[in-house]
């Protein structure tokens, strides 16, 4: 199976809805919350707060609406200073709080679950820290933790902050039969996080010898840093995860249009293009990339 680093330390969690709550440190507040049931609470632990909507929203999680509420001088629900807040509302259900200035007030009275980097995670309160940063973040979802490690999100500074326009452009990179080492080499720099690990279950349907995968962080496309998940089979690189939000998918289809035409195949779980060589997963928000041998299969044998 594909090996999430995030979604391994998080487990398999859905995004919010009205029957689901995940309760924060914060004055009993709750990832789910709409904003309307969310503001009196979020008044009452702020010294200050300022609303933050951004217009015609890009942002991976949200189709249709996009707002932050911006709290400066936090007080937690133990009464203790927890630095400054970004509360983050997709579609009317709060998935994020982002805070400066006081993880350890954040951090639960247990040890981390695991630590990735420098960043703890903590189970299961989904709440994850950077102490040298003075960072946390209580989050909704692995694939939102992805993104959130790497976002900065202008609701800090920018009271009316514009959606980011940028193509979804695929890295450069990306470049199938390159060895690892070169691939790891070019990505230096590139990703704020990266990590390389031998898969020992094979699943590549090219059937190699020895499978590994390099997890790259923080690369921007459409505006947003996004997780890449480069897999070998014997040293070079056979296939392309990129992972996107659930209201990127379809932006991802217009933009995949735009480029290829209509797609070479449509099921329930995916959309192919480019001769196979490239598709849109629909069941998880991603984008999947083949070399020209793992196309053939595709097109033999469909995606598994």
């Amino acid at each position: 199976m594909r090996n999430f680093l995030l979604a391994a330390a998080f487990g398999a969690l859905a995004l919010p809805s009205a029957a689901f709550a995940q309760s924060t440190p914060i004055r009993g507040i709750e990832l789910g919350l709409s904003e309307v049931a969310a503001r009196p609470l979020v008044d009452a632990a702020c010294g200050t707060v300022t609303r933050i909507a951004v217009l015609n929203t890009r942002f991976p999680f949200a189709s249709n609406s996009e707002v932050h509420l911006r709290c400066r001088n936090l007080t937690l629900a133990n009464g203790r200073s927890g630095g400054d807040a970004v509360f983050t509302f997709a579609d009317e259900s709060l998935i994020m709080i982002e805070t400066h200035g006081e993880p350890s007030a954040i951090a639960p009275d247990t040890a981390p679950a695991t630590t990735i980097a420098e960043y703890e995670v903590f189970m299961p309160q989904q709440i994850l820290l950077n102490r040298r940063t003075r960072q946390a973040w209580i989050v909704a979802t692995p694939a939102l933790a992805s993104i959130a490690l790497s976002w900065v999100n202008p609701a800090w500074t920018d009271d009316h902050p514009v959606a980011p326009s940028d193509p979804f452009t695929m890295p450069a990179q990306i470049i199938f039969g390159a060895a690892l080492s070169n691939i790891e080499a070019s990505l230096e720099g590139v990703c704020d996080l990266m990590q390389i690990q031998t898969i020992e279950d094979i699943w590549l349907d090219t059937t190699p010898t020895i499978q590994q995968q390099l997890d790259c962080y923080g690369v921007e496309i459409g505006g947003y840093p996004r997780k890449l998940e480069f897999v070998f089979g014997d040293g070079q690189l056979e296939q392309m995860w990129v992972l996107f939000g659930p209201s990127d998918i379809n932006r991802l289809r217009a933009a995949l249009i735009s480029r290829y035409g209509e797609p070479n195949h449509v099921d329930e779980n995916y959309e192919a293009f480019d001769g196979w060589r490239i598709a849109l997963r629909k069941d998880n928000p991603e984008i999947l990339m083949g070399s020209e041998r793992l196309a053939e299969i595709w097109r033999r044998d469909g995606y598994q």
